[in-house]
């Protein structure tokens, strides 16, 4: 499939070896935006992502269908190679010569066993930039530890830090939805490769790049390291809320909303929304301190209110009295938000096997309007003969290679 010429990383080759999250999900950010990805999985059993599911009821645990799968890999096509065997291995030094970008998210030890090590690689193709995007980086101490998303983000320091302004100090760490870790990683890793790629020009060479999950997650701590630096104290999950209150999530009769009152003009505001209630006016609330001290019965007095208005009815009170309160979104109600829809920033697309579904869109605009899911997730060795062709392999030799495993 040619790409339009508008689209920003027309003409630019990548090979995306890794599996699960986050080395397909960078190259898939590189895909969407124009570039020719392929992606190389295991023969027979394919990525790791295709067991993970979520599948449709009626298609339980069939590799094809695995909703992962699918969202990671738009834009890509896939071949099947075993990298462990030597004619695999040469299959692969004969894409990676003509190829920009190589992505993975194996180990130095387990990249080695694959062929998948820089010094390898670029003495294949000196103009490579390699990303490796593991969970401690490819260097030190932790460097070949086998880990997962929430080794990731526990060790970079968001676990403790989450859920945010928890009442209960006896209640454990609260782990993300899903692999938000992972997906931070593939982002990182798609902002560095295009900065090698960049320096490709002045260098005259590809380069290494080398992502730590468990340094994206840090870096994104907010004040944590300006809080120690300051004032040496330790930014967690519990402690006192604020200034003021109701500071938090409450409970509606529909869904759930943020408060966030902290000014004395944000309680009056709120006062004067639910009605100016006989209750307002106890000492216990006399100042914002006062109210953060009493955080606990505040919160009581708030949701006997709460319980009679929907989400949107107090947002729009709020709103009128510039009071920052919010709804909680849950996904349906992302589906359904009328700010995402007027920006189109849901797309469909039409899988060979899973049919027309609905996916993220990009986050952003560009007056090109080059970002576009430009193909579905591939099947499983789904353009195993075109791609293989277009490196000189025969029909003859894909036979042989066929029979031998290897792809």
């Amino acid at each position: 499939m040619s790409e339009p010429q508008d689209a920003m990383l027309a003409g630019l080759k990548v090979i995306d070896c890794g599996e699960n999250v986050s080395a397909p999900y960078a190259a898939k950010l590189m895909g969407d935006l124009g570039a020719e990805v392929i992606k190389i999985e295991p023969p027979a059993i394919g990525d790791v992502a295709r067991s993970r599911g979520p599948w449709p009821r009626e298609h339980q645990g069939e590799r094809e269908y695995s909703g992962l799968f699918l969202a990671l890999n738009t834009s890509k096509r896939g071949v099947t190679i075993d990298l462990v065997h030597p004619d695999g291995r040469d299959l692969l030094d004969r894409l990676v010569k003509h190829a920009d970008v190589l992505i993975h998210n194996y180990t130095p030890s387990r990249a080695r066993s694959l062929g998948l090590d820089y010094d390898r690689l670029a003495a294949v193709n000196d103009q490579l930039v390699v990303t490796q995007i593991t969970t401690y980086g490819a260097t030190g101490p932790k460097a070949d530890w086998m880990a997962h998303n929430l080794n990731g983000v526990a060790a970079g320091g968001w676990l403790y830090m989450s859920p945010g302004y928890s009442k209960d100090t006896d209640l454990p760490p609260l782990k993300t939805f899903g692999q938000q870790g992972d997906f931070q990683g593939g982002i990182h890793g798609a902002l560095a490769t295009m900065g090698a790629l960049f320096a490709r020009r002045a260098i005259g060479r590809g380069q290494w790049v080398d992502v730590s999950i468990q340094e994206a997650i840090a870096a994104a701590l907010e004040l944590g390291f300006v809080k120690w630096t300051y004032r040496e104290e330790i930014s967690h999950r519990c402690g006192t809320l604020g200034p003021s209150a109701p500071y938090g999530i409450l409970r509606c009769k529909d869904g759930l909303l943020h408060f966030l009152i902290l000014e004395d003009a944000h309680w009056k505001g709120l006062v004067k929304i639910m009605g100016n209630p006989e209750w307002a006016s106890w000492d216990l609330f006399n100042t914002g301190g006062d109210r953060a001290l009493n955080q606990d019965v505040l919160e009581m007095q708030v949701e006997e209110w709460l319980k009679d208005h929907t989400m949107e009815e107090v947002y729009q009170m709020a709103q009128r009295e510039r009071l920052p309160i919010a709804p909680v979104a849950g996904l349906n109600d992302l589906l359904r938000m009328e700010q995402l829809k007027v920006r189109d920033y849901f797309t469909q697309l039409e899988h060979p096997a899973a049919g027309r579904l609905t996916y993220a869109g990009a986050p952003y605009r560009l007056s090109t309007r080059a970002w576009a899911l430009r193909r579905p997730a591939p099947l499983l060795g789904q353009h195993n003969r075109e791609v293989l062709a277009e490196i000189g392999i025969s029909g003859d030799e894909m036979v042989r290679l066929e029979k031998a495993g290897v792809i």
